[in-house]
């Protein structure tokens, strides 16, 4: 066999630049885009990433010092106790001495070693968290030297705002107070306008407003890049992947709460609010649930702005009525139960 030639992704075709060492015993070629999109596409359709090939579940984990993932082969037994259990209670009935008890018993035994819904539940999510808590040194570094490499541009931002907001149009900065819940379409003019969102608005957002619209975009940890959107976009884009055009539309016309969590403060992100999210959407098992950041956060790494106590509380009240509910990363069904 020649070293030498090129081999091929399994998915893609491509020539291979830079081999996966998998963690399983298959033979099989993949590229780390390849075998990370897929890792994800299995992660989003059960509760575990699995090869494509073999279907063997695999464990992730990241390394923040190199930020690169680390594969290596998970268990896939049945949940921890289930098969003592259903032993106890099978030798329990068959002390009884009846054949249909014993049988029974055998059913339960079954049964114990089967619990989907709540395991799954659980491994999904301790897959989910210790990935972001993984990730967090990596991606306050990477916003960090964000700032350093804008620093001059960043520091007008926070020192001249009103200079800075002059060279955005009129609309935009309107558009960014109404989704904030606030009201500018009595502005006649652009200083008006300007005044309008310094007053309302808080420093961090003010801030993170022109980093996304005068500066190139910020680095995501998975090499992807963030863009700001609204709370009620990022709830548009996830409830999309599942439903119709008009069903998600009138969901979000009824939405008052958002159940996002920032992935780097563990902060409750509602509605009415900016997000920075991962162009690469769950397209990585290092967030297969997106990656999401709250204005407050990006404005303290990246603009050196402390934002207000209570900030999400704060913007949140500013033309929004937010309810209570359990935050999380990402999003399940049962957060959006309009649609």
């Amino acid at each position: 066999m020649d070293v030498d030639a090129e081999v091929e992704c399994a998915i893609c075709y491509e020539t291979i630049t830079e081999p996966t060492a998998l963690p399983c015993a298959c033979n099989v070629s993949y590229c780390p885009r390849c075998w990370d999109r897929s890792l994800a596409s299995s992660f989003n359709s059960g509760d575990r990433a699995r090869c494509p090939t073999c279907r063997s579940p695999v464990r992730v984990d990241f390394d923040s010092n190199t930020c690169r993932l680390v594969f290596s082969r998970e268990s896939d037994d049945a949940p921890p106790g289930a098969h003592d259990e259903g032993a106890e209670a099978e030798g329990r009935l068959l002390s009884l001495g009846s054949e249909a008890v014993a049988m029974q018993a055998v059913l339960a035994r079954y049964l114990a070693s089967h619990r989907p819904a709540e395991e799954a539940m659980r491994r999904r999510k301790e897959t989910i968290d210790r990935l972001v808590e993984q990730a967090v040194p990596a991606m306050t570094r990477l916003l960090d030297r964000f700032r350093r490499n804008h620093e001059t541009a960043i520091a007008k931002f926070i020192e001249q705002p009103t200079l800075a907001l002059d060279g955005i149009a009129s609309e935009e900065i309107k558009k960014e107070i109404a989704d904030l819940g606030g009201i500018a379409d009595d502005c006649t003019d652009k200083t008006k306008t300007i005044q309008r969102f310094l007053d309302f608005a808080q420093k961090g957002a003010v801030s993170s407003f022109l980093v996304s619209h005068q500066l190139e975009a910020p680095p995501c940890v998975c090499g992807n890049v963030l863009e700001r959107v609204t709370s009620k976009e990022r709830a548009r884009r996830y409830l999309s992947k599942k439903y119709t055009q008009a069903s998600v539309e009138q969901a979000l016309e009824r939405l008052q709460s958002s159940t996002v969590v920032c992935d780097l403060c563990d902060g409750k992100i509602p509605m009415k609010t900016f997000i920075w999210t991962c162009k690469n959407e769950d397209s990585t098992i290092l967030h297969a649930t997106t990656y999401d950041i709250c204005d407050g956060c990006f404005g303290r790494h990246v603009c050196g702005v402390i934002s207000e106590p209570g900030f999400s509380q704060a913007m949140a009240s500013r033309g929004s009525e937010v309810q209570g509910g359990d935050a999380m990363r990402g999003a399940d069904d049962d957060d959006y139960e309009e649609v």
